[in-house]
């Protein structure tokens, strides 16, 4: 015996939704629609904020360098739209009110020998950095020999 069963699924979905007006191929289409525009919106969602955040970075970090070049420049510190202080009032007051003590003549002269100790070596790399490149040139150029160059590179 054979039993054949055919199954409307256009009248199984109406019944099971109570909606004339519900159609199986509408309900599937709409589903694969919010699933894609929600994948979407994930993706793209991720790839949007990694572009903000790197294009926030970049000119927080430009308006940062700008900030320090003028506070050295002037030698004043904007607090607000009006006032102003010199550069070293408002470091003395940020180091105290940051550690709780108070900006001493030891303190002070730690940190003026940690700003020469660090000028002098900024000194020295760029003395270097620009001597490897005048050597760079006479060599590229073929004016140094690799005697003189031996003699050189052992001062």
């Amino acid at each position: 015996m054979i039993l054949k069963v055919e199954i409307d699924l256009e009248d199984l979905t109406q019944d099971l939704f109570n909606d004339e007006e519900y159609s199986l191929k509408e309900g599937v289409i709409s589903s694969i629609r919010n699933d894609v525009v929600a994948e979407i919106k994930r993706n793209c969602g991720e790839q949007i904020q990694t572009q903000i955040r790197s294009i926030v970075e970049a000119k927080v970090g430009v308006l940062i360098r700008e900030t320090f070049l003028e506070w050295f420049k002037t030698g004043k510190v904007k607090i607000n739209s009006k006032d102003e202080v010199s550069l070293d009032e408002y470091l003395t007051h940020y180091f105290t009110q940051q550690t709780g003590y108070t900006y001493t003549t030891t303190a002070k002269s730690y940190v003026e020998d940690f700003a020469k100790k660090f000028a002098k070596d900024l000194r020295e790399r760029y003395d270097l950095t620009f001597a490897a490149l005048i050597v760079r040139n006479l060599q590229e150029q073929k004016l140094l020999n690799d005697d003189r160059l031996a003699e050189l590179i052992k001062k």
